[in-house]
């Protein structure tokens, strides 16, 4: 369970990242016609990091093949760099903690020096998706 001072950071710094994506013309979608809204908040070093992992690959795995490079290329377009308040980092670190607990077994993918974005986004109509946790080849990419 998160401390009321750790949602409050986390939620600080997602609605920081709102606000900066909010400013972009367009951020995210799989194409034109993709009224979902999302993006991302790349905390430092992230975006190299995503760039060595993505590249090219930056889009949904269910995307059709024609229309990945076009994804990938909204979604770099999407990203908003974020520097980490020591709250938000501190609240990151035990999320992390407290998430290995839970799921030993991927312990190593969740240490904080793994986190790659924190990502408000649109779903089921809302302007922001819930604080969540994607997972790798699922819905996002950690």
């Amino acid at each position: 369970k998160l401390s009321a001072a750790d949602l409050e950071a986390l939620r600080g710094a997602q609605d920081a990242i709102a606000a900066q994506i909010d400013k972009m013309p367009w951020a995210g979608g799989s194409d034109d016609g993709d009224k979902r809204w999302r993006g991302y908040g790349l905390p430092p070093g992230a975006r190299r990091r995503l760039g060595a992992w993505m590249g090219d690959r930056f889009h949904s795995f269910e995307t059709p093949l024609e229309s990945r490079a076009a994804e990938a290329e909204r979604n770099w377009r999407s990203c908003a760099d974020f520097v980490l308040t020591e709250a938000v980092e501190g609240a990151a670190r035990r999320c992390a903690e407290n998430a290995s607990k839970a799921l030993p077994a991927h312990a190593r993918e969740l240490a904080p020096a793994n986190l790659v974005a924190l990502q408000p986004n649109a779903h089921a109509g809302n302007r922001h998706l819930p604080r969540h946790l994607d997972w790798p080849r699922h819905d996002g990419f950690g």
